[in-house]
């Protein structure tokens, strides 16, 4: 990764931008000593696009299968209740579960 400044872009964005394709590089943008602005190649950009959106969609994979495996403990629970209990016993029960 290389710096330039707000001014630099302004002055030579063409030659910025070459940089960055030709050494696959970003750029990072600066203003008052703070980074504002990266400037990445085309492919790196889709290629974290992509990353991105398969770690989003392994994460809800994962929050569904918790959620099944919660929904079996529930009707497992459920089944092998003996006596009818109170809802809010179970409830609360199943709540004090999950915290572990």
């Amino acid at each position: 990764m290389f710096t330039v400044g707000v001014t630099e872009i302004r002055q030579n964005a063409s030659a910025v931008i070459k940089r960055v394709l030709e050494t696959r590089m970003p750029a990072v943008v600066m203003q008052r000593s703070k980074p504002v602005a990266y400037v990445i190649d085309a492919l790196s950009y889709e290629s974290m696009l992509e990353k991105l959106e398969k770690a989003e969609l392994l994460m809800r994979v994962a929050e569904t299968k918790e959620a099944l495996r919660r929904a079996a403990r529930l009707r497992e629970t459920m089944g092998k209740r003996e006596s009818q209990r109170d809802s809010v016993e179970t409830i609360r029960e199943l709540r004090e579960r999950g915290k572990h």
